[in-house]
């Protein structure tokens, strides 16, 4: 009786460990489904000088920065600081448009876009006084394994002011990214002498526990062989 309990965990491990090794060859060969790890930079750039409204920024989020992505569920971080030092929205100059960007950089996988807006002073009824920054559609990145990224920031009023701005870092706003993974590219293939080892690996482990199960299998058999023979 304890040889055939010892037989069949034999065979218990011997699967459990083959199911192990599939697992493993799984793992090896194919990367999360849905997922996508990226490594990128970024640089704000607006209207810094006169004419127009002169506006200044301050990175939050880190640069050389790391996500991991889920496929359609989207991430937002904080990603910079503006705000004006200027103390009034002077009419036909600091209402003017000018344009503002952040230039996107991505090392892994490789991409690169910028997203595009404008910033500009505004008022109502020529006694509430404001700074704006406003955006263009959300920007899309196309990489170089086929995945694709949509960039989304957050129109933003600042510096919000009675009777003329509020000047200063302090009245400033925060403006916001959200990444959103659109489309899942594809992966790199391990090279092929890494491949070869990771089978010879497998082949050997694969025989290791198809010996086990057999001599098992063999001890059972002998221990049975030996009930059946007749006493002396």
């Amino acid at each position: 009786m304890n040889q055939i309990k010892k037989t069949y965990r034999a065979k218990r491990s011997a699967a459990v460990l083959a199911g192990l090794l599939f697992g493993v060859a799984a793992a090896f060969t194919t990367q999360s489904a849905q997922a996508l790890v990226i490594e990128g930079d970024y640089t704000v750039n607006v209207h810094s000088q006169d004419p127009g409204l002169v506006v200044q920024t301050s990175d939050i989020f880190d640069h050389n920065f790391t996500l991991d992505l889920e496929l359609n569920v989207p991430q937002t971080v904080k990603l910079f600081r503006i705000w004006t030092d200027e103390t009034t929205v002077n009419a036909g100059e600091d209402n003017v448009a000018n344009p503002a960007s952040v230039d996107w950089i991505f090392s892994s996988p490789v991409g690169s876009e910028s997203s595009t807006g404008e910033t500009h002073g505004g008022w109502r009824l020529f006694v509430f006084h404001y700074g704006e920054i406003n955006w263009d559609n959300p920007t899309v990145i196309t990489f170089d394994n086929g995945a694709e990224l949509q960039i989304t920031l957050t129109d933003r009023h600042f510096n919000k002011g009675l009777f003329g701005l509020k000047e200063g870092y302090r009245h400033g706003a925060k403006v916001k990214a959200t990444f959103l993974l659109t489309k899942e590219g594809s992966y790199p293939i391990p090279e092929p002498a890494t491949l070869a080892l990771f089978g010879l690996g497998l082949l050997g482990l694969g025989l290791a526990v198809r010996a086990n199960a057999k001599q098992a299998s063999l001890r059972l058999v002998r221990a049975r062989k030996q009930q059946r023979r007749p006493l002396s």
